[in-house]
Parts: structure tokens; C-alpha cells; sequence
């Protein structure tokens, strides 16, 4: 990324070295004073500084945006937490038992019927009981961060926009009412392409959808194992922290909105 500078003449405090001056108010005419500290003189000393203004990065045409803890706030409780919560079942044996098929689902390699009765038979409860309730628990989990959102239609404008996201059909439902899908296209799903974050495949699969050069892209993820197969194909990535941490190191990267 390149920089445009240019050098301009201020003028400055002797005293402080700040460079907010200003003339003295109710002070004798021609009497300047300082902002920072308050000194105040007849001439204040000039110089020269140098101004750098940042470029857009115009290799970069695409932002890929995974969507749970990115685009989406998620309490830390989560899904599994929830769900063991309201099945009334440990947290350990839930997961025990839920994980094959939620694995499956999670990859498309399942109908969700099928699952849904196999985990059913594993706790003696209900299928649609399990579906209810896992349902609810992304509702309650998941909650669409506006601040995110109002971000990525200033981006939308100089820029591609893109999801890629491990989901399974039941989390893909409550997150399509959360009406934020229509900024993003390609929308790559694990349950829909039959491979899920960190396989390289799904983030090849991305790019060719996308039909750019690795280096044309940038991946911003909230979890470090998923942002290393990006890297390993040339993807330019960002490790989300929280709004004003991706702002700077957008910037950073010459995205500008």
C-alpha cells in the first residue's frame, strides 16, 4: 500500500511544541497564543511536517466475513450451554452425544430428519422438542451487531462482499431472519458446499465463487485456526476482536469505506 505525503508549513510552540495556535482572545492585537499550554508570543517559529494520507488498497476486491462472533454477537454461554440448559442435561453428555450428527449436519452429510431422530433415540427426547429448543438457542445466542452491520454497507461500496461461515440448516434459518444475508454474495455455507472451516477446500470453494485471486481477498474470523488455511493460500486475514480493532487494521490494510 502506498502513501501519498506532502509537506506543509506550520507554525509552532517553542515551549510545548504544539502546533495549535491561535490569536490571544481579548489580548492586545497581534498576540498568538498556544492551545496546548498557553504560552503566548508576538511570532510563533514555523516548520515544515510532512503529511501522509493513506491509499486505497486497489488490490483488494473482496471482504470475506465469517458470521457467528463477526457479524453476529454471541454469548459466550452458546448454543451447546443453552441447549444442555433447557434438555435439563450435563453439558459433557450433550455434547457426547450430539456431536457425530452435529459434525454431519454441520458438513450437509445428513438430513436433519435423520439426525434429528438418531439424537432423539441417544436422550429420550422428542425430536421436535430438540429441534425447538436448538433453535431457540441460536435465537437467544445470536444477536445481529449493528455496528458490524452499518460497517459493511460503508464497505459494500468500494467492495465485494462475502460470508463464509460453518452452519447447519437450523442455524442457517434463524440467522436468514436476522436480515443481514442481502449484503453478501457469495454466501458460502459449510452444510451446503459438504466441507466446513479449517478444511482448505471450503476457502478454495470461496475464491472460485468469488472468481479472484487469493491476494484480491481479505478473510476477517474470530478464531485463529480458522484464518491459517486462508493465509497458507495467499488470502490476506484479520482476527476479529471487536469493531474499532477491525477498523484499524482495515486501514491498515488500505480498505477504505
Amino acid at each position: 500500500m502506498k502513501n501519498k505525503t506532502k509537506k506543509i508549513k506550520v507554525r509552532f510552540c517553542p515551549k510545548c511544541g504544539g502546533t495549535k495556535i491561535i490569536m490571544k482572545a481579548g489580548g492586545k492585537m497581534g498576540i498568538q497564543e498556544c492551545i496546548k499550554c498557553g504560552f503566548t508570543c508576538v511570532i510563533f517559529p514555523e516548520k515544515y511536517i510532512i503529511i501522509r494520507d493513506q491509499m486505497k488498497n486497489k488490490k483488494i476486491k473482496a471482504i470475506i466475513f465469517d458470521v457467528g462472533g463477526v457479524l453476529t454477537k454471541v454469548n459466550r454461554k452458546y448454543v451447546s450451554g443453552y441447549l444442555a440448559e433447557k434438555l435439563g442435561l450435563s453439558l459433557q453428555y450433550l455434547y457426547k452425544k450430539i456431536e457425530p450428527e452435529h459434525n454431519l449436519l454441520n458438513r450437509g452429510k445428513i438430513n436433519k430428519e435423520i439426525a434429528l431422530k438418531k439424537i432423539s433415540k441417544k436422550l429420550g427426547i422428542d425430536k421436535k422438542r430438540i429441534e425447538e429448543v436448538w433453535s431457540r438457542a441460536f435465537r437467544k445466542t445470536h444477536k445481529k451487531d449493528i455496528l458490524m452491520i452499518n460497517l459493511t454497507k460503508k464497505l459494500k461500496k468500494n467492495y465485494r462482499l462475502a460470508i463464509l461461515s460453518n452452519q447447519t440448516i437450523i442455524q442457517d434459518k434463524v440467522m436468514k431472519k436476522l436480515n443481514f444475508y442481502k449484503l453478501f454474495n457469495p454466501i458460502i455455507l459449510s452444510y451446503k458446499v459438504g466441507t466446513r472451516k479449517p478444511e482448505l477446500k471450503i476457502y478454495k470453494i470461496t475464491l472460485k465463487k468469488l472468481k479472484l485471486k487469493p491476494q484480491e481477498c481479505i478473510f476477517i474470523d474470530n478464531m485463529k485456526k480458522n484464518l491459517i488455511p486462508a493465509r497458507k493460500l495467499g488470502i490476506n486475514t484479520i482476527l476479529f476482536k471487536n469493531v474499532k480493532q477491525l477498523k484499524r487494521d482495515l486501514k491498515k490494510k488500505g480498505i477504505v469505506w
